[in-house]
């Protein structure tokens, strides 16, 4: 299968949070989004 994203073991620390070892894909021809607190 093809993907739009492959995103594996991503990593973004902020101050008192970290968010880490994110993975996932996006099919071709599929539409996700990440909405967060303010709406973004």
């Amino acid at each position: 299968m093809e993907y739009a994203i492959e995103i594996k073991g991503i990593r973004k620390e902020y101050k008192g949070f970290t968010l880490q070892d994110v993975s996932f894909q996006v099919p071709q021809g599929y539409i996700m989004g990440l909405i967060g607190p303010n709406g973004a």
